[in-house]
């Protein structure tokens, strides 16, 4: 079974394993959680716990049909196992561990179409895109998805190229992959790897190829399960109008008429520079070079074909989707770092490929320092392991930074306060402040106005809205600088 036959036959394995274990871990372990979404996914999964109902999802009070339950499965799992270290454990199994595997199989599959030291350059420069690393290290559901199209991905070339056998256990992990890439987040991990094996298909005139990978019984297999998601949750209390919910709102609504999130078509090309920053602008280069002779694909080699169709195919069904951010393009990452390398390797436009590769080690910082001391002759090998390094020095250096993030944009120098107080918490126009009801265990008002008869409250708000307490009858009891905490006084 071709998933679980690496072997730590070099040190590339201990390198990308150290990095993890010395930079991600430690970050992980420190940081405090976002009271937007980290905070609000663990009350999501704590009612789980409270309601012994693993299939219809609740916020508080309300159905939370925007996500398939997988991520809060987990979740609950290290909630209830792991109690007293919940936010670090539940960061490690749903964030820092698929990262880590990701990385790991993108750099098995680069060592099918490149030498070892390619492969690890490469793979290390996935790693260090400092939005893939980020997201790495919050507990989001983003990384797990991503992990499973891109092993979905993994399997589907691996079947084309022959670097693995089409077997009935294997084509049952291509399969099962897609459908837990859906049952993480949604349609997207459904339609990401179904599109780009369609289009890369199509590209190589080999449609016929759906037959070996048996893709209409592959995809039958999917819709069973699906369908078995679907009535588990019929015969749960509400069970019915959650599935309306999950069709209605999320499937349909968030692809065609989204009501949050909304960007124009072109949002997702005017953000690559940094999403995807350093490398934004040389991708940019990459990409126009190869549109521009999307005609001559038969002149091209196996990974500048397979990134192409996967970056570009993506892009379009994304733009097309009226929800739009940043995050959603983190599974396309991987096929952005091998088109840069490709355009790079094959000497494409050249003059111009040179300016984006400068712009990426000024923008890296040190890594201008690192080529004179290290890399006089400027090798090419050298100045993208410099870039790599430099970035690395970077993340390292956060883990001293944490505690001043955490005490000055965060919400935890708050916590031992509002959980004494004996008085009513409010929030003033900051709806997300009712996540914290997770670790105070009080109910939390938000108000939209401060026209409020009761005495005896405390009042949490952000910068934006401090005038509105200023000179009046309130007195600051503590700040940092993004929030702000009130007692109204008579």
């Amino acid at each position: 079974m071709e998933l679980f036959k690496i072997k730590l036959k070099n040190n590339h394995y201990l390198y990308l394993f150290l990095i993890y274990l010395l930079i991600a871990v430690p970050i992980a372990y420190l940081r405090f959680p976002d009271i937007r979404n980290e905070i609000k996914y663990f009350i999501i999964s704590k009612n789980i716990l409270i309601k012994e109902n693993y299939f219809v999802l609740r916020y508080f009070s309300e159905f939370y049909p925007d996500k398939p339950p997988l991520y809060f499965w987990i979740l609950s799992f290290c909630q209830k196992i792991f109690p007293n270290n919940f936010f670090f454990v539940s960061v490690l199994l749903t964030s820092i561990v698929p990262s880590f595997i990701l990385i790991i199989f993108f750099y098995k599959f680069l060592k099918n179409f490149k030498s070892k030291d390619g492969a690890f350059l490469m793979t290390l420069s996935l790693l260090t895109i400092p939005f893939f690393f980020g997201v790495s290290i919050f507990a989001r559901m983003d990384i797990l998805m991503s992990l499973f199209i891109f092993l979905a991905l993994y399997y589907f070339f691996g079947f084309y190229y022959k670097f693995i056998k089409i077997s009935n256990i294997n084509l049952f992990l291509f399969y099962l992959f897609i459908f837990l890439a859906l049952f993480t987040k949604g349609l997207a991990g459904f339609f990401l790897p179904t599109l780009i094996l369609f289009v890369f298909l199509i590209v190589e005139k080999k449609l016929n190829f759906l037959k070996k990978i048996r893709f209409i019984k592959g995809n039958i297999f999917i819709i069973c399960l699906i369908g078995l998601w679907f009535l588990v949750i019929i015969f749960e209390p509400q069970g019915k109008e959650y599935i309306n919910a999950i069709i209605f709102k999320e499937a349909i609504g968030r692809v065609m008429k989204s009501k949050v999130h909304i960007r124009p078509f072109y949002y997702y090309i005017e953000q690559i520079p940094l999403i995807i920053f350093p490398y934004g602008i040389l991708l940019l280069i990459s990409l126009i070079h190869y549109i521009k002779n999307m005609f001559f694909t038969f002149t091209w080699t196996k990974l500048e074909k397979i990134s192409f169709v996967w970056v570009v195919s993506s892009l379009i069904i994304f733009s097309l989707a009226s929800g739009k951010l940043s995050i959603y393009l983190l599974p396309i990452f991987p096929a952005m770092v091998i088109l840069i390398y490709e355009a790079i390797l094959n000497n494409k436009n050249k003059k111009y490929i040179e300016y984006g590769l400068k712009s990426v080690e000024i923008f890296s910082i040190l890594a201008p320092i690192l080529n004179k001391k290290f890399n006089s002759e400027k090798k090419l090998y050298n100045r993208f392991l410099n870039i790599n390094i430099s970035l690395l020095i970077i993340f390292f250096s956060l883990i001293f930074f944490i505690k001043i993030y955490n005490d000055n944009y965060t919400l935890k120098k708050f916590l031992p306060y509002l959980k004494q107080s004996s008085e009513k918490i409010v929030a003033y126009d900051f709806s997300d402040a009712k996540n914290l009801e997770f670790y105070i265990d009080k109910h939390i008002d938000n108000l939209t106005n401060i026209s409020y008869d009761n005495n005896n409250i405390i009042i949490l708000t952000r910068k934006n809205d401090i005038a509105n307490f200023e000179n009046k009858n309130y007195i600051l009891i503590d700040k940092n600088k993004e929030y702000f905490l009130y007692k109204k006084i008579k």
